[in-house]
């Protein structure tokens, strides 16, 4: 099953690899979850994924998505003529005041396919990415092997559910005295240096975009992955990188 969710913004080739560590019947954590790609299909591949998040309009979109796929989609294609160039930035500001959590549900999915980020509350307009096959993939959503997880008061280091915790927050930030802020409110917030060191000592798995400062972390494994997805040991080629303690 395709996820109807696009995101270009912290895109990753690492599937096949995360295959390699994770053993099939493992229970896996993914945090920050949003778009589902990688967690869909690792739960397809005999893997229990729980999906965590902080961002409450992720976790709606999410458990809407998975009661009645069919009348977001409906609702969507409605709304669709009404995404021009002028309307746009103002649905951004307003969807998610809307009452009811279809129709909020439908915009993120539109505000999502018809940015050129993946994002909802940034990217140039695009609206190339919405398009039959899109309507199609969320139109027939359904996921098994998975559990969405909210984490209303609580934070990842407060509670960790699965016996492998996967983190794919993209870009690095060396961050000891405070975490960057998240752009958006579909973003959650990520703290890189402390989330590395907290989760040393339980099965971990992060995968980032390439950052030389990576290399020198000596509590992890590495592996480097080219723009194909197959690892290198060139760090020339090195597009992403992976550190983890799964032995």
């Amino acid at each position: 099953m395709r996820s109807p969710i696009k995101n270009l913004k912290n895109s990753t080739n690492s599937l096949a690899v995360l295959r390699e560590l994770i053993p099939k019947g493992s229970v896996v954590e993914s945090y920050p979850f949003y778009d589902g790609n990688v967690e869909f299909t690792l739960s397809q591949t005999d893997r229990f994924v729980i999906g965590t998040t902080d961002s409450p309009v992720v976790f709606e979109f999410w458990k809407f998505a998975m009661d009645d796929p069919k009348r977001i989609s409906l609702i969507a294609d409605k709304l669709f003529p009404i995404v021009e160039e002028n309307t746009f930035d103002i649905l951004r500001k307003k969807w998610f005041t809307y009452k009811d959590p279809y129709t909020r549900s439908a915009l993120f999915f539109l505000l999502n396919r018809c940015s050129s980020m993946g994002m909802i509350s940034h990217g140039d307009m695009d609206t190339k990415n919405y398009n039959p096959l899109a309507i199609g993939n969320l139109r027939t959503f359904e996921v098994s092997n998975f559990h969405l997880n909210f984490l209303k008061e609580k934070t990842i280091f407060d509670q960790t559910s699965g016996e492998i915790s996967l983190f794919i927050p993209g870009n690095y930030c060396y961050d000891v005295m405070s975490t960057m802020p998240p752009v958006g409110i579909e973003e959650s917030h990520f703290r890189h240096v402390k989330t590395l060191k907290h989760f040393v000592k339980q099965k971990s798995i992060f995968v980032y975009k390439f950052h030389k400062s990576l290399l020198n972390n000596k509590n992890y494994d590495r592996i480097l992955i080219d723009q194909h997805g197959k690892r290198t040991d060139n760090r020339d080629n090195a597009k992403e990188i992976i550190l983890h303690n799964v032995r």
